[in-house]
């Protein structure tokens, strides 16, 4: 498939995702489910004003196929050709940071074309390492982290990664998490999300607590004249008041508010998808 999709010019990626959401619509059912739940979790009434759960899951599906098709031309796309394609706003926020020599987590999430995103980085000369989680697929997988690994980017296994991060952290390094999904009750904690409670990772809070790394907020938004826009800043700076869950849950709060605010501006963008209110407090219900 990805071979196939290199025969269509990239700039069509839009508008034939935007062709395809009724055949993704019609095959992905389950997804699709997970979606509105999550819609109506997330805006409830306000769903009305957003034009609908049914408009923001064709936007997201027509998302999903263009990011696709980008990734099969990533492949073989030159570094001027993605700097081409990618703007930033923001960059000076991160340039600072890293001329002070400090280290820096890089919190971003599902939305946009976060793949684009990490390579468009070290295209600009500003290489990472960041994590990632192993897909059903070893054969997908090494496809893709080929592709993520062309311009500098190092791929961490996001399973058994501690050592890993604090290496890159430690030295001084750039580490990029993606902060956006559901966590197990023994790797996260529960904070506000959309208004609701939402296990969430802790992992970025603890990371910049014992580092001292400044947590560097990074998302990329599909814009409307066909290119795309990484949003950089302002900085969280981790709370530290020498109690260290409570400080990891009160910074985390923050991480989750920061990823909140930027699905709110880009709806359409987000994986609606993935079930992130799986985990439960004790005693509610199940949502899925």
């Amino acid at each position: 498939m990805f071979w196939l999709f290199r025969f269509i010019p990239w700039s069509w990626a839009p508008r034939i995702g935007r062709l395809a959401v009724p055949l993704v619509v019609a095959l992905d059912r389950r997804h699709r489910g997970i979606a509105r739940v999550n819609l109506e979790l997330a805006f409830g009434d306000r769903l009305v004003e957003l034009g609908g759960a049914d408009r923001i899951i064709r936007g997201m599906y027509a998302h999903v196929v263009a990011s696709t098709i980008e990734v099969a031309h990533m492949a073989r796309a030159s570094a001027e050709e993605i700097r081409a394609r990618v703007r930033y706003d923001g960059v000076e926020v991160y340039e600072s940071i890293r001329a002070a020599g400090r280290p820096v987590v890089i919190l971003t999430g599902h939305v946009g074309n976060f793949d684009l995103m990490a390579l468009a980085h070290s295209a600009h000369g500003h290489p990472l390492s960041f994590l990632a989680r192993p897909m059903d697929s070893p054969l997908v997988y090494e496809l893709l982290n080929d592709m993520r690994r062309r311009f500098g980017n190092e791929v961490l296994d996001k399973k058994g990664s501690g050592k890993d991060a604090f290496r890159v952290l430690r030295s001084g390094g750039v580490l990029g998490i993606l902060g956006d999904q559901n966590a197990t009750r023994e790797e996260g904690e529960f904070v506000q999300f959309f208004g609701r409670p939402a296990c969430t990772h802790v992992s970025i809070a603890k990371l910049a607590l014992k580092t001292k790394a400044a947590i560097v907020p990074a998302f990329i938004s599909r814009d409307t004249d066909g290119f795309h826009t990484i949003h950089v800043g302002p900085v969280i700076e981790p709370v530290s008041t020498g109690h260290p869950r409570e400080d990891a849950i009160t910074t985390t709060q923050e991480v989750a508010r920061v990823t909140e605010d930027v699905i709110r501006r880009f709806p359409e963008q987000w994986l609606w998808g993935h079930r992130r209110w799986k985990t439960r407090p004790v005693g509610d219900p199940k949502l899925y």
